[in-house]
């Protein structure tokens, strides 16, 4: 009998809400799963960060229900539901993330198990560059100015999305501030001046929104 279990959304950063997401491959392993006989699933590692890994709860539920679903009109229908005039930006947006995880995967130096977890950072900055952020940032302004005169609910989910990537990028920012200030000792008064303000700020987008990270 075969059974299961994803360790989704631990590996690859996901554990601090890092946008893992896997729709295309969940969609491949599930249909193998249903094609090989698989009679039950163990789905370890959800966290409810609905603002950084939302499509991927969604699309892992719709294949657990039916394993054989079409992928690719299963995502088109949940980007045109979810955030109508702006669903090409969002499905792009969410593409791009999906990219880098695979990418970030791939890299030689990426290794699972939780001895390496805390070796992840370094991983986190060849993937999360300051040109992919200014990317994603560009195709949330594009989708912002979309639904500005539209339904409020399209306002709001894709400002949800906004502020799970502004904490994504936050986190971005914080990991080069947190390194000086370690291997200073606590003695760059201006890294740990500046990593504590990107951890409020944090805060304050964890606070307005819910389930980020």
């Amino acid at each position: 009998m075969m059974w299961y279990r994803p360790n989704l959304w631990y590996w690859s950063g996901g554990i601090w809400g890092f946008p893992e997401v896997a729709m295309k491959k969940t969609v491949e392993d599930f249909r193998f799963l249903a094609e090989h006989n698989c009679v039950g699933l163990e789905v370890d590692g959800y966290r409810g960060y609905w603002a950084t890994q939302g499509p991927e709860y969604y699309v892992m539920a719709q294949v657990t229900y039916d394993p054989l679903l079409d992928g690719a009109a299963l995502m088109k229908d949940y980007y045109r539901r979810a955030f109508g005039p702006a669903a090409r930006e969002l499905e792009a947006y969410w593409t791009l993330m999906e990219e880098a995880r695979d990418r970030m995967v791939q890299l030689p130096e990426f290794k699972t198990g939780s001895q390496h977890r805390y070796g992840l950072p370094p991983v986190f900055e060849k993937i999360y560059t300051e040109e992919l952020l200014q990317q994603a940032d560009g195709l949330l302004r594009q989708a912002a100015a979309k639904t500005a005169d539209g339904p409020e609910v399209y306002r709001q989910r894709v400002a949800f999305v906004r502020d799970g990537f502004e904490y994504t990028r936050l986190l971005m920012r914080t990991i080069p501030l947190m390194t000086r200030a370690r291997t200073s000792g606590g003695k760059d008064v201006e890294a740990v001046r500046k990593a504590d303000a990107n951890w409020a700020a944090i805060k304050d987008v964890i606070e307005r929104s819910g389930p980020i990270g």
